[in-house]
């Protein structure tokens, strides 16, 4: 059939494979989180979409919710640093064909906050992390130096009974 683009909107062990095959016939893509099973495999999703001459896209959308585009709006101007505390109560168990717990977490939660503070610094320049990591339970400090000097702390952590997401 004749196609605009591809939605690729299924669990994330096919998102690689279809998105991959989309780039092949230069079809626009817009992929689900996680967009690929390694960095590797990102780096030629990227590669794939840059010699088929089209866009390709990945559903982040915590940067378009109310409350975060009032956040960068309220941050228009120089920023110099940034506190961000993100907690939830999930997962607890590994998913999506992963075996590790903290993979199915930073996927799941935190890949939304570290995207909300590229989408507000711009490109990381370096990051450390330091926390724990034990059979159910996560708490993660990530520092994060972002090329403009911008530093961010990101506190997270899948052990509060609710969703918390503050910022300073």
């Amino acid at each position: 059939c004749d196609l605009d683009a591809v939605v690729v909107a299924c669990y994330p062990s096919g998102h690689y494979e279809i998105a991959c095959q989309a780039l092949e016939r230069k079809l626009p893509v817009f992929v689900e989180k996680p967009p690929a099973p390694s960095i590797s495999h990102l780096d030629k999703m990227i590669e794939a979409a840059r010699c088929s001459g089209v866009a390709i896209g990945v559903g982040m959308n915590f940067r378009y919710a109310s409350v975060t585009k009032r956040l960068k709006a309220l941050c228009e101007g120089e920023i110099n640093s940034v506190t961000l505390r993100h907690f939830c109560s999930k997962p607890t168990t590994p998913f999506w064909d992963h075996t590790c717990l903290l993979k199915s977490f930073l996927y799941s939660q935190s890949i939304h906050s570290l995207d909300f503070l590229i989408n507000l610094c711009g490109p990381v320049r370096h990051v450390t992390t330091v926390g724990e990591n034990a059979s159910e339970r996560i708490v993660l400090t990530m520092l994060l130096t972002f090329q403009n000097g911008v530093t961010a702390s990101l506190i997270t952590s899948n052990t509060c009974p609710h969703f918390i997401f503050d910022f300073d």
